[in-house]
């Protein structure tokens, strides 16, 4: 992967076989075409930076005990801006109902 991030991005997903997989997302106000997955796995994340509550400084009991606030999905894709543009490699985690773009090689 060639440049790290963690970009808020908005995902439509498409259900394939038993799973979601993305389908498309828009990263900087531009829309991605998945053109293909090529791996997935399961990654630990960083859940202590968002485990506090944005106002209060307390702890959020619920988040803690919560199986996504341990664990994420990502998902390597091939994806384009558009039909005739050139593809890149992107790194998508999906953890809880957030998505963010983690990896990139454009």
């Amino acid at each position: 992967m060639g440049r790290r991030c963690a970009d808020v991005i908005e995902v439509r997903e498409v259900r394939v076989q038993a799973e979601e997989v993305p389908d498309q997302f828009i990263w900087r106000g531009r829309l991605y075409l998945v053109r293909e997955v090529l791996d997935s796995w399961r990654e630990r994340r960083a859940w202590w930076r968002d485990v506090l509550a944005p106002d209060a400084g307390e702890v959020e009991p619920a988040r803690l005990l919560a199986p996504d606030a341990l664990e994420g999905r990502v998902y390597r894709v091939v994806a384009s801006p558009g039909r005739l543009a050139g593809t890149g490699v992107y790194d998508l985690s999906r953890s809880g109902d957030r998505w963010h773009l983690v990896g990139l090689d454009d």
